[in-house]
């Protein structure tokens, strides 16, 4: 994560878990297992018309707030309140962050794209 963004991470004061009882691989390994779950999940989100096409190819995932459907709506929005913190930083700060470029996470976490 860039500087800036890390500031604002540690500033939520997610409280890390007493226990950590998974044992994950290395970063680059799990972000190589999930990447090709990830793009299914994203292109079916863009075409269940949830994400934005055009800012899905260009790398980012924008929320079409307008299909989400009511009931789901409630409960993220009830979720959001009780999580404000954590979720404006998810959504406002890390979310921000580009996945390609000099200052994508790709680049910034060292995760290579392969394709599969």
């Amino acid at each position: 994560m860039p500087a800036e963004v890390r500031r604002v991470f540690r500033s939520v004061k997610i409280e890390r878990p007493a226990d950590q009882f998974v044992q994950l691989p290395s970063e680059k390994s799990l972000y190589r297992e999930l990447a090709i779950f990830q793009k299914v999940a994203g292109t079916n989100l863009v075409a269940k018309g949830l994400l934005s096409r055009s800012k899905y190819l260009s790398g980012q995932a924008m929320l079409i707030v307008n299909a989400v459907p009511d009931v789901l709506r409630a409960s993220l929005h009830e979720t959001n309140e009780i999580e404000y913190r954590f979720m404006h930083f998810l959504l406002n700060e890390f979310g921000a962050l580009d996945l390609a470029g000099t200052r994508g996470l790709r680049l910034l976490t060292g995760l290579v794209r392969r394709q599969p």
